[in-house]
């Protein structure tokens, strides 16, 4: 949960809402309600890294259980697309860190990560490609 929305997104949005705990089935489905006309969906609900290796049975729940909530919610709403902001961190040691390109990303997706914040952002990756298999249009923004 983060008390305020970065401002580069409450740019693009026209209504951000903080403070709902994504582990919260019910709480989705009031927000969808709450929120009828929703387009897309940006999804920044996960820990830091360090955060995660100290906790990482949170950061699971946080991470991936968040993003199935959504995922499930946005389905059954019928909103379509989601954005979802992935580390390169995320896909192990050999992933080059300079000038990665989204093939090298596609073409390695078993890659180990390393970390379990990695695993985390690799089961999002693959409930994004089941939700993409059902209509979704996921976006994804790979950052350092």
């Amino acid at each position: 949960k983060i008390g305020t929305m970065p401002d580069f997104i409450k740019r693009q949005a026209m209504v951000s809402v903080t403070g709902v705990d994504v582990r919260n089935f019910g709480a989705i489905q009031k927000l969808f309600q709450r929120h009828r006309y929703v387009e897309r969906v940006w999804n920044l609900a996960a820990p830091l890294s360090v955060e995660t290796a100290l906790d990482p049975v949170v950061a699971e729940r946080v991470t991936v259980n968040g993003m199935r909530n959504i995922l499930w919610a946005m389905y059954e709403n019928k909103v379509k697309t989601i954005c979802f902001t992935d580390s390169i961190g995320s896909f192990g040691e050999t992933a080059p860190r300079k000038n990665c390109t989204a093939r090298w990303l596609a073409e390695n997706p078993l890659e180990d990560p390393g970390s379990d914040y990695g695993r985390q952002k690799r089961a999002c990756r693959r409930l994004l490609r089941e939700f993409w298999s059902l209509g979704g249009d996921p976006r994804f923004a790979v950052l350092p």
